[in-house]
Formats: structure tokens, C-alpha cells, sequence
């Protein structure tokens, strides 16, 4: 299928705004090789053999996978999932063009003159399908609910307290993520910055209006800071 699938579709709001925005760059880069060779082989491939084709990655490789950014499963075998998703829609459409291009021909050569109307030639892309583009703004979404989710309903400095979070933040967030500003990596570097200070947390709101500067951002290695997911409303940072 590498012919007919030559290419994968990159949504930028999730590289920059992932799990794997966290890790430092020889890691990225290694990720969107593996990314390019395991859609190479059909989705199917090996920790073995992904070892063998990228020999002075082999450590980058298994931190990847104790990350989950590439899951190991039975007999060996490796998964990319948000690679398999696309695989399996694309793999669908293919299959379901074949299937209605030989219905096709058995209409012609049972009757030539019932041929319905030549449709125009359609190819394997991610721009002619509105399911396509809903597709888009709903994996959007995903990475909109992940961040909201990700800052905190309470401060782990004080716990009695409540930060308040509203539906209109959700919109100045997606505003934010489509501006590629790396807001998921900014408020783990918030959290951290305040749980270390002792400083309350600013609502959401206030955060998001009063952004930290994008190098600065950019510098931190998020690989420093370990933040304990305790459960979907409180997040604390861990400073051992």
C-alpha cells in the first residue's frame, strides 16, 4: 500500500501541543522517522526490526516506548495509534472504491447502455471529504478538552481554594492552539513554576490572558518535571 498511501496526515495543533512536545528534540526526531518507516511497512512492524533499521536510535527508541508514545504489544509488535487510525480510514475508502469500480464494470458489460454517468476520478486525499475535514475538528477538540482538563480545579497550594475554569475559556484556548503556541507545555511549566514557589494558581482565565513569552517556553525541558496525573480535576507537581 505504500504507492497507494504515499503520505500521512501531520496535524500540527497535536505535534506541538502532545506528549511527544515534551521530549527533547533527538527524541522528536527520531519519533517522525520511525512515524515515516512504520507507515512505510503498512502499520505492521517489529521492535526488533525497528531496532535493526535505526541501529544508533536504539535508546531514543525505548524511551519512546516506555513514554506509550509507541505501544508494545504481543509477539513484539510495535503500535502508532494515531498511524493506525488514519491507516484503517484511508484503507476503508480504498477498498470501498475498488469494490464500487468492479460493480461498475459488471454494469458495462452486462449493458453498455444502462452505464450511468462517468463520475469524476477521485484519488486517496484528506482535502475532497468533508468527513475529512469534521475529522480535523474534532481531533481540534480532542486537543482543546486535553488542555482545559489539564489545568487544575484546584491549587494544590492551598486546597481548600477553587479555580474557576469557564466554557469561554475553551474558546480562548482553541484560539490559542490554532495560533501554535505551545499552551499545553506552557501550563505544565506554570504548575511546576508555582508548586516550587508556593504561589496560588491564577484562574484560568487570568493564565491564558497573561501568557508566559514563547522562548521561554521553548527552553524549558518538560522532561525535568514530573507532574502526577492523581485524577482528571487535580493535578500536582512533584518536586522529588
Amino acid at each position: 500500500m505504500a504507492k497507494e498511501l504515499p503520505y500521512f496526515r501531520f496535524t500540527v495543533a497535536e505535534w506541538l501541543q502532545g506528549d511527544i512536545s515534551m521530549e527533547k528534540y533527538n527524541i522528536k526526531g527520531v519519533f517522525i522517522d520511525v512515524c515515516a518507516y512504520y507507515w512505510f511497512k503498512n502499520c505492521i512492524i517489529t521492535k526488533q526490526l525497528l531496532i535493526k533499521r535505526f541501529p544508533n536510535a536504539s535508546e531514543e527508541i525505548k524511551q519512546l516506548i516506555s513514554l506509550q508514545i509507541i505501544k508494545e504489544k504481543e509477539n513484539d509488535l510495535l503500535e502508532i495509534n494515531f498511524l493506525n487510525e488514519q491507516y484503517k480510514l484511508l484503507v476503508g475508502i480504498s477498498n470501498k472504491r475498488s469494490k464500487a469500480g468492479k460493480i461498475g464494470g459488471l454494469r458495462r458489460v452486462v449493458n453498455v447502455k444502462q452505464m450511468p454517468k462517468q463520475m469524476p476520478k477521485q484519488s486517496l486525499s484528506y482535502k475532497d471529504n468533508n468527513k475529512d475535514n469534521n475529522k480535523d475538528k474534532y481531533n481540534n477538540n480532542i486537543v482543546v478538552d486535553r488542555i482545559y482538563k489539564l489545568y487544575p480545579t484546584k491549587d494544590s497550594n492551598n486546597k481548600n481554594r477553587v479555580i474557576q475554569k469557564t466554557s469561554k475559556d475553551k474558546d480562548r484556548i482553541k484560539k490559542i492552539v490554532k495560533s501554535h503556541y505551545p499552551l499545553y507545555k506552557a501550563i505544565k511549566f506554570y504548575l511546576h513554576s508555582c508548586n516550587k514557589s508556593r504561589t496560588y494558581l491564577k484562574n484560568l482565565s487570568v493564565f491564558l490572558n497573561n501568557l508566559p513569552d514563547v522562548d521561554l517556553v521553548n527552553e524549558v525541558k518538560l522532561s525535568d518535571l514530573k507532574i502526577i496525573d492523581k485524577d482528571k480535576n487535580f493535578w500536582e507537581v512533584d518536586n522529588g
